[in-house]
C-alpha cells in the first residue's frame, strides 16, 4: 500500500516540496518505507511498491536508477540513495540500507519491462507466463533481472534428463530471490541429469509441508543428483524426495564442493538441506550429502530432519566449519552414518545413526556429539583418529 504524504497543489504540480533534507528538498523526492529496518528488512509488498513508485518517478523525469549525479553540497551521489546518505540519522536502517544496490537494479528491470515478482508456470499450459521446461525457465532465469521474490511453479512431471540445468546467477538477494516448488494439487516428478548452482544465491527448491516433490537422477555418468559448487550461498533444498531410476556406482544425492580458482572461487556457505527424503530402502545413493572444502574454503550448512538411505555414508562432512547437523535419520551401510574429517565447530545432534559406526571422527576442533541414537554391528562412535577439543555426551 502506497500513501500519500504532502498533497498534490492544487494547480496538478506533482514536485511537492518536502522536509526530508534541509535545504536540499526542491530536488529531492523523499518516502518513507514505514517500519523499524535496523535489525529487519521490509516486508516483499513494501518493496515492490518502492519499485514501482520509484520506477514511476525515474520514467516521470527521465532519471537513471543505476546513474549517479552532482548533488549541491554533497558532490556525487546515487540518484536513488538512503536518507543517512544526505542526513545524520539511521534511516533507513542498518538492514535495510545495504540493500539499496538491488533496490536500484529492481528499479532498472522495471523500467525495462524485464522480469519482475511474479509466478511462471513449468510447463506453461493455460497460463499467462511459463516454460516448456525447466531448462529452458533456468536459461530464461540467467539472463534476466529478477525484481522481486520470483516462483517457479510445476504443474506436471517433467523429463529434464537430457541436460544439465545450470543455475549461475550470483547477483540474487533475500528479496531478488527464486522458489521453485510444486503447483498447488500436484505432485510432479522431476527427472533430472544434474541440478547444479554454480557460484549461485538465494535460491530454494521447496516441496511443500508433504514433500510433494520427487527429484528422479537418471544418468549413470555424473556424480550427484544436486551439485552445489563454489561461492554459492543461501541454497535451500526442503521438503523433497531426492530418488533415482539411474545413476554411477558412487553416486551421491547431494554434492557441495569448493572451487579453488576462477569464476566462482570458494566455497558454498548458508547451505540448508531440510526435511528431505534421500532415497529409500530399495534405493539407496552412494552417500547422501557429501561436502569437499579444503582447509582454507571451508563448506558451512545446515543438514536437519533428513531421512537417508544410503549403503555407504549418509553424509560426509569433509572441511566444513560451524555445520550442523541434527534430527536426521540415517539407514546406512558399510562406513558411517556421519563421517567427520577435517571440520571445525561442527554441532552433530539428536539424529539416529543406523550404521556399521555411527560416527566416524578424524582430524577435527572442537566438535560436539550429543544426543545421538546410535545402533550398529562395529562401533558407535569412532574416535581413533580425533582431533581435539571434543565434546561427545549422552
Amino acid at each position: 500500500m502506497i500513501y500519500q504524504g504532502r498533497a498534490f497543489n492544487t494547480d496538478g504540480n506533482k514536485d511537492v516540496i518536502g522536509a526530508h533534507v534541509s535545504q536540499q528538498n526542491s530536488y529531492l523526492m523523499g518516502i518513507c518505507v514505514i517500519g523499524d529496518y535496523t535489525s529487519d528488512v521490509p516486508s516483499d509488498a513494501a518493496r515492490i511498491s518502492l519499485h514501482e513508485m520509484l520506477a514511476w518517478k525515474a520514467s516521470d523525469r527521465n532519471i537513471d536508477p543505476l546513474g549517479r549525479s552532482l548533488k549541491s553540497g554533497f558532490g556525487m551521489q546515487d540518484n536513488i540513495a538512503g536518507h543517512r546518505d544526505y542526513m545524520s540519522t539511521d534511516c533507513p536502517g542498518n538492514s535495510f540500507h545495504p540493500q539499496l544496490p538491488s533496490v536500484r537494479i529492481a528499479v532498472d528491470a522495471l523500467l525495462k519491462g524485464e522480469v519482475i515478482a511474479d509466478k511462471y508456470y513449468i510447463p506453461q499450459g493455460e497460463h499467462d507466463k511459463g516454460f516448456t521446461s525447466l531448462a529452458d525457465a533456468v536459461t530464461w532465469l540467467n539472463s534476466n533481472n529478477l525484481a522481486g521474490p520470483t516462483e517457479f511453479r510445476i504443474t506436471a512431471d517433467l523429463d529434464e534428463s537430457g541436460t544439465d540445468i545450470v543455475f549461475d546467477r550470483n547477483d540474487l538477494s533475500n528479496f531478488r530471490s527464486l522458489t521453485i516448488r510444486p503447483d498447488d494439487g500436484v505432485s510432479p516428478v522431476v527427472r533430472v541429469r544434474q541440478l547444479h548452482f554454480f557460484a549461485t544465491k538465494f535460491i530454494t527448491i521447496d516441496g511443500g509441508s508433504s514433500r510433494t516433490l520427487t527429484l528422479l537422477l537418471d544418468d549413470e555418468e555424473v556424480q550427484q543428483a544436486i551439485y552445489i559448487e563454489g561461492s554459492s550461498r543461501d541454497i535451500t533444498i526442503r521438503n523433497t524426495n531426492i530418488t533415482y531410476e539411474n545413476r554411477s556406482a558412487t553416486a551421491s544425492a547431494i554434492q557441495l564442493r569448493r572451487v579453488d580458482s576462477g569464476p566462482g572461487f570458494g566455497a558454498p556457505a548458508a547451505i540448508r538441506i531440510l526435511n528431505n527424503r534421500i532415497g529409500d530402502s530399495d534405493r539407496r545413493f552412494y552417500d547422501g550429502v557429501l561436502t569437499l572444502g579444503s582447509s582454507d574454503r571451508r563448506v558451512q550448512l545446515e543438514v536437519r530432519n533428513n531421512e537417508v538411505f544410503v549403503t555407504r555414508r549418509g553424509f560426509t562432512d569433509w572441511f566444513t566449519t560451524g555445520s550442523t547437523y541434527s534430527v536426521n535419520r540415517v539407514h546406512s551401510g558399510a562406513e558411517a552414518g556421519i563421517w567427520i574429517s577435517e571440520s571445525v565447530d561442527g554441532i552433530y545432534s539428536g539424529n539416529v545413526l543406523h550404521a556399521d559406526r555411527g560416527v566416524h571422527l578424524f582430524g577435527s576442533a572442537r566438535p560436539r556429539i550429543d544426543n545421538n541414537v546410535i545402533t550398529g554391528d562395529i562401533m558407535g562412535i569412532d574416535v581413533s583418529g580425533a582431533g581435539p577439543d571434543r565434546v561427545i555426551r549422552r
